[in-house]
């Protein structure tokens, strides 16, 4: 979780959104509750999704690359 405030305070110096705003786009846990989250607390909504459907995406497409890391043999 700390990492994750670090991320948000990261994207928030860096894109001007304010610290909830770049906390809820970076925390983890399920897209729905996020996204619940930040319209009861008032955030903006649009910046939250996109960030949290590109770290699924990112996600998605480097897992299959991180097993075939890890499932390598130490003999080569």
């Amino acid at each position: 979780m700390l990492a994750c405030a670090g991320l948000g305070g990261l994207l928030t110096a860096v894109t001007g959104v304010t610290a909830l705003d770049g906390y809820l786009a970076t925390t983890p846990g399920g897209l729905y509750a996020v996204l619940a989250t930040a319209r009861d607390a008032g955030a903006d909504i649009t910046f939250v999704l996109s960030v949290q459907v590109l770290r699924l995406f990112v996600m998605l497409f480097s897992a299959p690359l991180v097993a075939r890391w890890l499932r390598r043999s130490p003999s080569g």
